[in-house]
């Protein structure tokens, strides 16, 4: 299966490069209107180990909508003006961690853990060198920008729920980028995959290769579904989206559950172990992720490609549910 990376819609773009960068400035809390596009300076070479690295593509998080709207509370050390953004692609400005100039990278910005002022909403970043990877000039930018954060955040809830041969799995939120890309992990390792899939999606999430295909609704019926299958329950729920403490009753007794918010996860019963992931970076598990998006193993979805200068519309259209299938991308 090939990485399917091509955008449904595009916009045109009006930046041009030149001494100084562009970057989208959260003013204040609040609605798209928040968003500012505000011209600064090119950054200067750091002096903490930081490399620089110039910004081609960076893609909208639902992450980046909750804190532009104020639902992370304040955040500590980040005063306005705020430049949002987790994930990135592009090349590299300075040369460091066995990476040269001008060398195709992609990378997570570990944005509540890291008090640096600045995200990936700006033409140029500061990194920490295990925050990035090389990136195969057979991935396009765009495509490249929708993997770090969610193909992380799957590929350590993956390993966390610690899957046995034989086992069992629920995966819920199939058709999202996290949901998605556990769904063709498991896959790769030979499990025994079912897969909720949104509405009208079906056939995406049949393609990533779950053996059954689950339509998303009431957790009570979701959990009825997966025991017509398995009377007593899969061995392991990787609880994606998340549907919380009722999806533990898909778990057989003594199973596991794990689910990538893990601020939320419920508590145990049954004998359950119950494992909340956070993602974080992780330089040689980025460096396996794309290498499998590059041969095909793993595959993204791009609902369209918008320029930087128009983050607000962006946020607008993801906030509506009005971009589609797929993650929305910002380019420079």
């Amino acid at each position: 299966m090939g990485h399917e990376w091509r955008p449904t819609w595009t916009w045109e773009t009006t930046l041009e490069a030149g001494d100084d960068m562009k970057t989208i400035e959260l003013s204040a809390y609040g609605d798209e209107s928040v968003l500012g596009l505000v011209e600064r300076d090119s950054l200067e070479p750091p002096l903490d180990g930081r490399l620089r690295v110039r910004v081609e593509a960076r893609d909208v998080n639902p992450v980046d909508l909750a804190t532009r709207a104020g639902a992370m509370g304040n955040i500590p050390n980040r005063p306005f003006p705020i430049v949002l953004g987790w994930d990135f692609a592009g090349t590299m400005i300075d040369a460091g961690a066995g990476l040269a100039i001008g060398q195709r990278v992609l990378g997570m910005i570990p944005w509540f853990a890291d008090d640096q002022q600045q995200g990936s909403y700006a033409e140029e970043v500061t990194v920490q060198p295990g925050w990035i990877a090389a990136l195969p000039d057979s991935v396009a930018f765009a495509a490249a920008s929708t993997m770090p954060a969610n193909g992380l955040a799957a590929l350590q809830a993956v390993e966390a729920a610690a899957i046995q041969p034989g086992d069992t799995v629920l995966v819920t939120g199939a058709s999202g980028a996290v949901g998605g890309f556990v769904t063709r992990l498991l896959v790769g390792r030979g499990k025994t995959v079912f897969a909720v899939a949104s509405n009208d999606d079906e056939h995406y999430v049949a393609s990533l290769g779950a053996g059954q295909v689950l339509k998303r609704g009431a957790v009570a019926d979701l959990v009825a579904a997966v025991k017509r299958f398995e009377p007593g329950g899969v061995d392991v729920v990787i609880d994606t989206v998340p549907l919380g403490p009722q999806a533990v009753a898909a778990v057989k007794d003594g199973g596991r559950f794990v689910t990538i918010q893990g601020q939320r996860a419920p508590g145990a019963e049954r004998g359950i172990t119950v494992t909340g992931v956070r993602v974080k970076t992780d330089a040689k598990q980025l460096a396996f992720l794309v290498e499998a998006l590059a041969a095909g193993r793993l595959s993204t979805r791009i609902a369209g490609v918008i320029p930087l200068e128009q983050a607000g519309e962006a946020h607008r259209l993801v906030g509506a549910g009005q971009a589609g299938r797929g993650k929305v991308v910002l380019t420079s």
